[in-house]
């Protein structure tokens, strides 16, 4: 594993990832799956903490974790 420590912290904000032009897109085959990217990766990294935030609209994963280790994820809604 790494060494970051990664913390996304939003007080209850909303991260949007206006993934709907990356849908249509896909959905009209002018992209591979590969081709959207995600909304939050996180990659090697140790004790990541997720808390107080909203995620919407992803072009594919919501969050992708990458040989990464999780602490705790609280009140994260995935839209």
């Amino acid at each position: 594993m790494g060494s970051h420590v990664p913390f996304l912290l939003g007080n209850n904000g909303t991260v949007d990832g206006q993934g709907a032009v990356w849908w249509e897109k896909f959905n009209e085959k002018k992209l591979k799956k590969l081709e959207r990217p995600y909304l939050i990766e996180i990659m090697y990294s140790d004790q990541v903490q997720i808390s107080n935030i909203t995620l919407i609209n992803s072009p594919q994963w919501h969050v992708h974790p990458i040989y990464s280790r999780f602490d705790h994820f609280n009140v994260l809604n995935l839209v």
